[in-house]
């Protein structure tokens, strides 16, 4: 499958690399004549000499393009030996994606354990962990699917099921017509498009045929998508200059995506669409049931990893919007392929999650124009193979798969599947207003985390404040309630088991303004005093009262940031006022992060002693205890809100 999992068509081309005893293994490797490369390799490795960390990550390559994972594990393993930590992300993800595909999934969990532990940020450790979580739920769950191989499957590829009406259009490459025009890179003949009709009961196809033969060229066709009316095609086939491969400076063919017209049972005016780019690829079309989007998959520059998801919006006059990117949300370094939409569901599959291993299909709902956290689909629809092209019919009972699992009759098998009805959903309704005068606030967020802090879903309150979502039964969920400059409340819905119709859940946010106060040029915070005793800065209780009023404003308002100043007054030696002052500062600066204020929302704490006093009460000047006390303060000053 990496054919078109690649989206590229190899030419071969003579090159060298390497030291001279690895000069042959090099060479077939940047041929992309993988089988040729390993062997090379197997024969030279004998000697027992440790090959340079540049073979070991060619042939460990070569080895995963091949499938053998098995292999390419243990030559990413003796790699990783060499580099440990300095292996690069390229390699590290391989590596893993190996160990999973081989079956190690432990191992594999441990390995990224490790790295993550000393290389990985905060946002890639949780999401290690809430996908491990998600595993781990996954196999306590009864399975909704059942999948089994049709009988069509040839020990070619076959793959990319699309509905089209009452029938179906695949790409396969049976032709054992034109055998004497193989593709390289796995020596058989080119993908071409079949259509069939399709039997409901086994998921069979019968009296199959090319579809639309006068629109395909003698090299890749596949992975096709239809408009809503099945008057439009979209497909994906190699750059072509007057039926000549048109090749990049590195002798590689990309691919594009074309449309045809469908008149009368045929192509007609195949076209490239406006952001077609010969310098990149463009593959795996699929068109949403309403006809408003496009979605595709490109390597284009500016994407999150080797391959990216995108989309364009069709309007009604057959012109297009701008591409989209569907960002980080879904897009990972690696390879996001084959994106199908059913109904408010993003299908795809992807190798740049933590999964069972090879591509893994997900899916992610959405929710007003975005897309929440991917959902891997569990076993049987994934495996240690590579598993995508998952589409399934409106009803969300039956549909397709591919996949290049262990007992399949080729290299890529169609597999046919059935599917039970999911849980049942909770309605979850409510309002969201100012607290101090009831008004409602239009445009609100309302979030949904699940039990692992992932956001399953979001929507928008409307002009009387008002919001209504679905969330299945059975589990307990944290709404969030947001809204510029207010508050940030939360709540538990627990949707367990469905037997009340609808939950009603009510926010009531606070403006920020309500809890600040104006001191010339800036707003601080609004407490009472905070006092210490005689030449000490120990939190005193009464302070502890004020500084969680601090606390509790910074964390209803997320986006606040502070600076605090404390000062003291006149009376003592100046510097000694100074480091005073400056040790209140950072005790209660202590304090409030010991209360769970993240570091990076406290731009300084810093000391002034008796350098910035609020009356007269100078050196010198008699003044009365009270106004002495003015001076002694400390002051949250808001940075940025």
């Amino acid at each position: 499958m990496k054919k078109i999992l690649t989206l590229v068509f190899i030419i071969v081309v003579q090159v060298s690399f390497g030291q001279a005893k690895w000069n042959s293994t090099m060479k077939f490797y940047k041929q992309m004549s993988y089988i040729q490369a390993t062997n090379e390799y197997e024969s030279k490795i004998k000697d027992n000499e440790q090959p340079p960390a540049e073979v070991l990550s060619a042939v460990g390559d070569a080895y995963y393009q091949l499938g053998n994972f098995k292999k390419a594990s243990q030559v990413y393993g003796n790699l990783h030996q060499l580099q440990s930590q300095t292996m690069t992300d390229a390699d590290f993800r391989r590596y893993d994606m190996s160990l999973r595909s081989a079956g190690r999934l432990e191992d594999a969990n441990r390995l990224v354990k490790s790295r993550i532990e000393i290389n990985g940020d905060d946002k890639e450790k949780k999401r290690f962990i809430a996908q491990l979580k998600q595993l781990d739920s996954l196999a306590k769950k009864k399975p909704l699917h059942q999948v089994k191989t049709i009988s069509n499957n040839t020990r070619n590829s076959d793959f990319g099921v699309a509905f089209y009406g009452n029938k179906v259009v695949y790409a396969s490459s049976k032709d054992t017509v034109n055998l004497k025009s193989l593709y390289k890179l796995n020596n058989q003949p080119y993908l071409a498009m079949y259509e069939a009709e399709l039997s409901h009961s086994t998921g069979s196809f019968s009296n199959e045929k090319k579809f639309l033969p006068e629109i395909q060229n003698k090299y890749h066709n596949a992975t096709v998508a239809f408009s809503p009316d099945l008057k439009t095609a979209y497909y994906t086939t190699n750059s072509l200059h007057k039926k000549k491969l048109i090749l990049d400076d590195k002798r590689i063919n990309n691919v594009q995506i074309v449309k045809v017209d469908i008149k009368n049972g045929k192509g007609e005016n195949p076209t490239t669409l406006f952001f077609d780019n010969k310098e990149y690829s463009f593959g795996h079309p699929f068109v949403c049931k309403e006809g408003k989007w496009l979605y595709f998959v490109s390597d284009m520059p500016g994407g999150y990893g080797e391959t990216d998801i995108y989309r364009v919006e069709i309007f009604g006059d057959a012109s297009y919007g701008k591409v989209e990117n569907l960002g980080p949300e879904i897009n990972t370094p690696g390879r996001e392929m084959f994106p199908t939409c059913v109904g408010d569901r993003l299908y795809f599959a992807s190798d740049g999650y933590y999964g069972y291993g090879g591509l893994d299909i997900y899916q992610s709902k959405i929710v007003n124009n975005k897309f929440a956290t991917p959902v891997n689909l569990g076993k049987p629809v994934n495996s240690t193979g590579d598993d995508f092209a998952y589409i399934i019919d409106e009803k969300g009972t039956y549909g397709y798969l591919s996949s290049n699992r262990e007992g399949g009759k080729g290299d890529d098998d169609i597999y046919f599947f059935t599917k039970e009805k999911e849980a049942c959903d909770q309605i979850v309704q409510g309002y969201v207003t100012d607290r101090k005068t009831g008004f409602p606030l239009e445009g609100a967020t309302v979030m949904i985390f699940d039990e692992f802090g992932s956001k399953i879903s979001e929507t928008l309150t409307d002009v009387n404040g008002s919001y209504k979502i679905a969330v299945p039964c059975g589990k307990i969920y944290v709404f969030k309630a947001t809204y510029p400059e207010y508050s940030q409340e939360e709540q538990e819905v627990k949707a367990l088991n469905g037997e009340k119709p609808m939950e009603h859940i009510d926010f009531k946010l606070d403006k920020l303004d309500n809890y600040l106060v104006d001191d010339g040029d800036f707003k601080k915070i609004n407490i009472n005093p905070i006092y210490f005793d005689y030449d000490k800065w120990d939190i005193l209780p009464q302070a502890e009262v004020e500084l969680n009023k601090v606390v509790d404003v910074m964390k209803r308002f997320p986006k606040v940031t502070i600076r605090i100043e404390s000062h003291t007054d006149s009376r003592g030696k100046d510097a000694y006022n100074m480091v005073l002052s400056d040790n209140r500062a950072k005790a209660t600066q202590a304090y409030i992060l010991r209360n769970g204020i993240s570091s990076t929302r406290i731009s300084s704490a810093t000391g002034y002693g008796e350098s910035r006093l609020k009356n007269k009460c100078s050196n010198n000047v008699k003044c009365s205890e009270a106004e002495h006390s003015i001076n002694r303060r400390s002051d949250f000053i808001i940075e940025e809100m």
